[in-house]
């Protein structure tokens, strides 16, 4: 299921954000491979993927469990 406002939501992101959180929580890619594949350390990621899905969540009304 789609969830409607999720494309408003991403589109607030910042593209590096984007990018980290469809390679990692989209297509399941270890956070490893992601740094690899956009040139960043896995750090990089870490703090892309959690600020990210952090701003996604408040976006959505999601509280992190």
């Amino acid at each position: 299921m789609f969830e409607p406002g999720l494309a408003a939501a991403l589109a607030r992101l910042s593209k590096m954000q984007r990018r980290v959180i469809y390679l990692v929580e989209g297509l399941g890619m270890p956070q490893r491979e992601a740094a690899e594949m956009l040139g960043v350390t896995r750090t990089t990621v870490q703090t892309h993927l959690q600020r990210g899905m952090t701003r996604l969540r408040h976006d959505m009304g999601v509280k992190a469990s």
